[in-house]
């Protein structure tokens, strides 16, 4: 018994001194421009609750994927700067606030309702200026993203942004389906926040499109879209959404932010409308699809394999482990963190098959992976299936899954 408790205080203290190499990128949800005298992000309301419950929901596809190892914002001392962005609770541009501090990982995104006139979201990044020591200046624009610091940029590292939805339509903020008549929520708050993660708007989405001279002589950026992993999965380049002409020379500049109108992708087996198209229907809910995902990664971004739940860069043991805690379950709300790989709303069949086919590998989709030492899958299974079934609570849970990692690596070795 002594033994064995040694054995867990050895595993438990080689995992918490263990580097990270990659992290799950945290994204700060911020409701204090929510101002308007009918708070759309109202706490005190069943509506207001259920709005940052779908927000929250929406924020959980990114945050249970992205791996990316994004630096602080640390203001402080000659070490300053000012944020630049819309408010979203009253359209207001260049809205400032002096030395946010950004923890490393951490994307902060202000949300609010007002009347949009037309579109029933807006969202982006938000730009900023600052002065400081070389270290700080990098970290504010890069966010220690090497890639975006080059000529032609192939990383994004934004500090955050804000989105605006439209609080005069209908919406429907449930999490278990669309509703009949109603723009659904969770599918338009998804989409917006791919745009604050700079899909449509980052320098990284504009190398990958063509410059263009407007009628006034101003560039503008227009598709295709050249992304590789994107043109990979497409079978070719993806046509993008025309953008409007310039009228005048005063008339600002809008670049193709969209992949264009029924360009069809698949999310598990099911095919489906990319999300980060220019619409959705009355009544109808989409889902991110493997296209969309593949530009998030052309763009810059990390993406978790299928397979690995944990978001930590390897589909391992413990990935197995959250698959058998959550096999059968079909409440149509699971998520990746829970062992729903293919977004269906399931933990079942489909599901392991993508933990046995990438188990073993580090690093990245679309990444070169070095392999782990071979792991006996089955055994593994079983093992991880007999944790599961004693059911025990969280807190002990660890305690039970630390010798069996253990013995896990003596037996490999």
């Amino acid at each position: 018994m002594n033994g064995r408790f040694l054995a867990v205080c050895i595993c438990a203290l080689i995992l918490a001194l263990a580097p990270v190499s990659r992290a799950k990128i945290i994204i700060n949800l911020d409701y204090s421009l929510d101002q308007a005298n009918n708070k759309f992000f109202n706490p005190s309301t069943p509506t207001g609750q259920a709005a940052r419950a779908a927000m929250s929901a929406a924020a959980h596809v990114y945050e249970d994927r992205i791996i990316d190892n994004l630096t602080a914002i640390t203001p402080g001392g000659i070490n300053t700067w000012t944020t630049d962005f819309t408010n979203p609770g009253n359209g207001q541009a260049n809205w400032a606030i002096t030395d946010l501090n950004i923890p490393a990982n951490t994307i902060k995104v202000y949300v609010a309702g007002k009347s949009l006139n037309g579109a029933i979201g807006l969202g982006g990044p938000g730009g900023y200026t600052g002065n400081g020591d070389d270290a700080f200046k990098s970290a504010l624009q890069f966010r220690g993203q090497a890639g975006a610091q080059t000529a032609t940029p192939s990383d994004f590292g934004p500090w955050g942004g804000s989105i605006s939805f439209d609080n005069t339509v209908a919406w429907n903020f449930n999490l278990t389906g669309p509703v009949a008549n109603k723009n659904d929520f969770l599918t338009a708050a998804t989409h917006e926040l791919a745009h604050v993660l700079g899909f449509g708007t980052s320098p990284s989405w504009k190398a990958l499109l063509t410059p263009t001279l407007t009628p006034f002589n101003q560039l503008q950026y227009v598709g295709p879209f050249t992304g590789p992993k994107s043109k990979a999965k497409f079978g070719g380049n993806i046509p993008l959404e025309t953008p409007p002409t310039q009228l005048s020379a005063t008339d600002p500049v809008i670049n193709a932010a969209h992949f264009n109108f029924n360009i069809m992708s698949t999310t598990g087996s099911q095919i489906q409308e990319t999300i980060m198209d220019p619409d959705i229907s009355l009544g109808t809910r989409k889902k991110v699809t493997v296209l969309d995902w593949a530009a998030l990664d052309d763009i810059g971004w990390d993406i978790a394999r299928p397979g690995d739940a944990n978001a930590d860069g390897v589909v391992n043991f413990a990935d197995l482990v959250t698959v058998a805690q959550n096999y059968g379950a079909a409440d149509g709300q699971h998520r990746w963190s829970q062992g729903d790989f293919n977004y269906d709303g399931n933990v079942n069949f489909q599901d392991l098959v993508s933990v046995a086919q990438n188990y073993g590998i580090t690093g990245p989709l679309a990444a070169e992976g070095t392999p782990l030492p071979a792991p006996v899958f089955s055994a593994d299974w079983d093992m991880a299936q007999a944790l599961a079934a004693q059911a025990p609570e969280p807190s002990t849970f660890a305690m039970v899954l630390l010798p069996a990692v253990f013995s896990l690596s003596k037996r490999r070795r």
